[in-house]
């Protein structure tokens, strides 16, 4: 332990004397609070906040990001260029300690500069809460300064109903000539979804929550809240759609009703509820009632929709719990900037090292756009007959590709810390096991065998 403290030690005094890099980070410490003191917003307290989560703590990984990538393959290429990693070899110190002392202090100086940057974020985020009115301070507590899980309504088994429309069309013979039954299949998909999503005016749609918490479950003293998101049948237009909700328990004699009102579509809603609505046991059943006079239908996606949530967290713990998120992409970061530094030079090493960043980054959106096909038949005649085999070929690469690399995107804090959602303990446990310890374990064991194999007084290529 006293080696890799010493070597850690070493690499956070390395990471101070250059002077580019204590230039760089002085300067975004002093400009960080400016900015974040000048960024505006024209809605409520509560959006204020919101975009003051959005860009400090997507600022602060961008940089730290940066920092540990530069840190991670400068630190070991440099003493390497320099010819310091003598001194070091000689020693009796294994070069596994030597590495894993540069990222132990890499990960230490990450972790000062975003305590020192997650720390003024906080105390800003408090102060803004302060200076609102009685009533957006409390829309900020029990909207987003909080941490909540979801409960989705159950939904049917839709594809049974898909198979008995495809039947009953293929017996009465309304099925389109020469085409594909997968073709068929997913646009009756389509249609069975879309008459789900939809409620019709003057039309009442009920949804059914059977997973409900156990009141251990709930925060004390904290409501719940109905949030859903509705569209028109032109999701462009924005228009706003006159309904009522009425939410109570199958066995139980709860009632929790809104009065009608318009609703904006196409942006999220929150409906405050009192705990005392949720049944000890059974469901609870949540209706929406279409009260448009004209033929304008409301449009709930089954994605996000509607959804039910609920208080388990503080805003502490889940501000905590979103640095420590952090932290483990930091260290995943650096594992693979050191890994590439064993047996590179510091150039290639920063450009993989980059470049590993990017794929991490864009892993979660490339992989739902390889779930479609992606190349279109310009052939007519063919259409109907679905991808070719280029294009499975294609999302196979694409699939495989982003598999190997890490989804930073799930264990992105803003998304959910923006929305008051719970960045719990099960997520930062599953980033330290799967992001850190696996796959940047592998990383670590693989430069620790490259760097074991290296001679280094051979010029690295």
């Amino acid at each position: 332990m006293k080696v890799l403290a010493a070597l850690a030690r070493n690499t956070v005094l390395q990471a101070i004397r250059l002077r580019a890099v204590a230039f760089v980070g002085l300067l975004t410490l002093a400009l960080f609070p400016f900015i974040l003191l000048h960024l505006k917003s024209t809605g409520s307290p509560k959006a204020e906040l919101q975009v003051l989560l959005t860009y400090s703590i997507g600022f602060i990984s961008f940089v730290l990001s940066l920092l540990t990538i530069f840190l991670a393959t400068w630190s070991l290429c440099g003493e390497i260029q320099d010819r310091q990693i003598f001194i070091l070899d000689t020693k009796p110190v294994h070069r596994w300690q030597i590495l894993l002392g540069k990222w132990a202090g890499i990960l230490l100086l990450d972790t000062a500069i975003l305590a020192a940057m997650a720390g003024f974020t906080y105390a800003l985020i408090r102060w803004i809460e302060g200076r609102a009115s009685p009533r957006d301070r409390q829309q900020i507590w029990d909207e987003l300064l909080v941490g909540r899980k979801g409960v989705r309504p159950t939904l049917p088994d839709l594809s049974a109903q898909v198979r008995e429309e495809y039947e009953k069309r293929k017996v009465e013979g309304a099925l389109p000539e020469g085409a594909a039954e997968e073709n068929v299949l997913l646009q009756i998909r389509r249609e069975v979804y879309q008459r789900q999503e939809t409620v019709p005016p003057r039309m009442t749609k009920t949804w059914e929550f059977r997973d409900l918490p156990r009141p251990d479950d709930i925060m004390a003293r904290r409501p719940l809240a109905l949030r859903f998101k509705l569209y028109t049948s032109n999701p462009v237009a924005k228009r706003h759609i006159k309904g009522k909700w009425r939410i109570w328990a199958r066995y139980g004699n709860t009632q929790f009703q809104v009065p009608p009102g318009k609703t904006p579509a196409g942006a999220f809603q929150e409906i405050t509820l009192p705990a005392g609505v949720l049944p000890q046991e059974g469901k609870l059943l949540v209706a929406f009632t279409n009260l448009e006079t004209s033929d304008e239908p409301a449009v709930f996606p089954l994605s996000d929709g509607i959804e039910l949530l609920y208080p388990t967290l503080s805003f502490q713990q889940n501000f905590l719990h979103g640095c420590a998120l952090i932290l483990v992409r930091i260290g995943f970061l650096a594992a693979l900037g050191i890994a590439a530094s064993t047996l590179l030079t510091f150039p290639m090493a920063m450009t993989v090292t980059l470049t590993g960043w990017l794929l991490c980054s864009v892993a979660g959106y490339m992989l739902e756009v390889a779930d479609y096909p992606l190349l279109v038949n310009i052939y007519s005649s063919r259409r109907a007959e679905g991808p070719d085999w280029i294009d499975n070929l294609f999302r196979l690469y694409l699939k495989t590709l982003f598999s190997i690399a890490p989804n930073f995107s799930y264990y992105n804090p803003v998304t959910r810390l923006v929305d008051g959602r719970e960045v719990g303990f099960p997520l930062v446990g599953a980033g330290l096991v799967f992001l850190l310890s696996l796959r940047g374990g592998v990383l670590a064991v693989l430069g620790g065998i490259l760097f074991q194999q290296r001679e280094l007084a051979k010029l690295a290529r």
